[in-house]
């Protein structure tokens, strides 16, 4: 496998602007000197994603994760890094001179030989659905042909036949695929004892007589699997289960093939199943894409949202389940829908197929042409959401009226601030002004104040991004773990606190791993300057240092992300807040060693006189130390507030 040098990885970093970046799949809100929006990587209604664009890091306080440009890429992706390198060297036009000769090649990662051993059995499937006399493979070819797809759109679409009974281990393992490997692909399975619950007997084809539809990653890497069953049988669809490289709540069958059209055309459009985005582009619309046997997600609106399209159309089925799935759209109503959004508004909207058809019946018989008109006609979201919610209520009943009135502004209820919110106030009172009943638009206008959102979603998801450092941080981060991540923090980017503090910094007990790890960089053992520091108020590339500190210490810039303390460009607040945590530090670590020997001194009969009196000596002069430090600090306060 290539290589890609530092060299090269640095020139990407320093050309990759994080806000730009995930502006094109977030809406970034302004708080103080840093970014929020809602997190990409799991369901809120309440911003906890944040972003510093001046350390050039990103942090969510909901689910935790955080990092720097490339971690982001990684997440939004799901790529390794030296993929998430290459993606955003395309996009800033830089080649990468990566070394494919000379020397052993680095071995490839587990994620890779996945992704391997996915595309030999896509190869393998394929082979068999085409080639084999065995009467499943014949009775696949037969389904297909019925469905309208020939021999050539098997071809484009590499579809394929799973005969099962151990065909697909067999083969993948002449290809030189561990057992391990292809088990973690979810391709087979082993049987579990009952007793201890290890795997026992052979390997087993997971997908066994059914025609199977290949999922593939946006750079066109098989990932996963979809297999429906011939003839009669349950379930009807299987699909892969979650892998390292597979997660049905982000992944979308034919994302590789309709991006770019997505982004030309600036439309998305979602169906249900893959027979349907497979006929929607076989007739020449082929910015669609499909779920895969799960309700639409925040994480595949996302994954559409950096595509950049103006709008996504959710056309579902005509059928109960198809408006039921729709109704399940309206979680997407969030400030996206908004003109305030600006380069990150998204127009959703929804059509329902007549005559129960779904999509592929629909364009199969009607034609490309009226499946565009349908399109074109599509519904805006927030107008279908309010008229399916007031078309299930008797608008002529008083008491249903009030309901009906409450029901449709809680769909407003995020949004309540938007000019389209206002807009939708007026909809709602005409709507609900019927045989002779009038409703002012005043009374929506103070329900729709009242309203709160009707998901819970944000309060599941963790904290807000507003809140005490104390509670947006890991339970399970100690008080001592969160202010030393604080001090590094404001070490590294203000030269105030390195230049006052570099004394007391130097004598911090750094908690193992990541803390002491960076602190040997800012702070090193031999009294060395240390990574950054030049004395004095000077403004220094903070962004900078944060990339070579992350060459250095890999997992730092993640670690830092969520530092919470954020003194704009005051120094001498940083410097306050630092002394502060400084001097809690050292006293918490003096009252922990006197805690530990006068352990010691309670077993005095079993100690030597002479060790007893060193002990007693030792706690006394700690605390004296302790007093000292702390009557120290009480004037440092009153000097400051002087």
């Amino acid at each position: 496998m290539a290589r890609i040098s530092s060299d090269d990885i640095e020139r990407v970093r320093a050309a990759s602007d994080l806000v730009a970046i995930a502006s094109q799949s977030l809406v970034l809100k302004p708080s103080g000197r840093k970014l929020k929006a809602c997190c990409p990587f799991h369901n809120e209604k309440t911003p906890s994603f944040q972003i510093d664009p001046q350390l050039g890091l990103w942090h969510c306080f909901g689910c935790g994760e955080g990092g720097d440009v490339f971690d982001f890429v990684c997440r939004m992706e799901n790529v390794d890094f030296p993929d998430a390198v290459r993606l955003l060297a395309d996009k800033a036009g830089i080649e990468l001179e990566e070394d494919r000769s000379g020397g052993p090649q680095a071995p490839k990662g587990h994620k890779e030989r996945l992704k391997d051993v996915c595309d030999a059995a896509c190869d393998f499937y394929h082979r068999e659905l085409m080639r084999s006399p065995d009467p499943g493979a014949a009775a696949a070819r037969s389904y297909l042909a019925s469905r309208g797809f020939g021999s050539a759109v098997c071809k484009r679409w590499k579809l394929g036949y799973a005969p099962g009974r151990g065909k697909l281990v067999a083969h993948l393992k002449k290809q030189g695929f561990t057992q391990a490997e292809i088990v973690d692909a979810n391709l087979a399975y082993t049987y579990e004892s009952k007793q201890g619950g290890k795997s026992m007997g052979p390997l087993r084809d997971r997908f066994y007589e059914r025609v199977m539809f290949p999922i593939r990653d946006r750079a066109g890497r098989t990932v996963a699997f979809g297999g429906r069953v011939i003839g009669k049988g349950e379930p009807k669809y299987l699909n892969s289960s979650e892998t390292l490289i597979f997660h049905k709540s982000s992944n979308l069958f034919a994302i590789d093939r309709a991006r770019n059209s997505i982004t030309n055309n600036a439309r998305a459009v979602v169906v249900e199943g893959y027979t349907d985005a497979i006929a929607m582009h076989e007739a020449g619309i082929d910015y669609v894409v499909a779920t895969l046997g799960t309700a639409l997600t925040q994480q595949h609106v996302r994954a559409l949202r950096s595509l950049r399209p103006r709008e996504i159309i959710y056309l579902f089925d005509g059928d109960n389940a198809g408006q039921k799935a729709a109704d399940r759209a309206v979680e997407f109503i969030d400030q996206s829908v908004t003109q305030e959004a600006g380069s990150a508004f998204i127009d959703f909207k929804v059509v329902i197929l007549p005559d129960n058809q779904d999509p592929m019946e629909f364009v199969s018989s009607k034609g490309r042409d009226a499946m565009l008109q349908a399109l074109d006609g599509a519904v805006p979201l927030i107008r279908f959401a309010i008229d399916r919610r007031l078309d299930s209520w008797d608008l002529n009943s008083p008491e249903q009226r009030s309901l009906a009135l409450q029901a449709a502004v809680e769909l407003l209820a995020t949004i309540k601030t938007s000019i389209i919110a206002e807009d939708y106030c007026n909809y709602i009172a005409d709507r609900m002004s019927v045989r002779g009943r009038s409703c002012d638009v005043s009374t929506v206008k103070a329900a729709l104040r009242k309203a709160k959102p009707q998901t819970a979603g944000a309060q599941a998801a963790g904290s807000g991004a507003d809140q005490q450092p104390r509670g947006m941080m890991p339970a399970s981060d100690s008080q001592i773990a969160r202010y030393q991540r604080e001090l590094l923090a404001l070490a590294l980017r203000y030269p105030l606190v390195q230049d006052e503090l570099r004394a007391d910094l130097s004598g911090i007990d750094w908690e193992a791993g990541m803390p002491a790890a960076v602190a040997a960089q800012l702070f090193p053992s031999d009294g060395g300057s240390g990574l950054g520091f030049e004395g004095g108020t000077g403004v220094r590339d903070v962004a900078g240092m944060v990339a070579a500190l992350e060459s250095r210490v890999p997992g730092s810039s993640r670690y830092l992300s969520s530092a919470q303390m954020d003194p704009g460009d005051d120094q001498a607040a940083a410097l306050q807040a630092a002394w502060e945590m400084c001097f809690a530090l050292r006293i918490q670590a003096l009252e922990e060693t006197i805690r530990q020997e006068n352990l010691k001194l309670r077993d005095w009969n079993s100690l030597p006189q002479e060790e007893y009196d060193t002990i007693f000596q030792h706690v006394t002069d700690l605390q004296k130390e302790l007093r000292d430090m702390r009557l120290r600090a009480d004037r440092k306060r009153i000097e400051r507030k002087g």
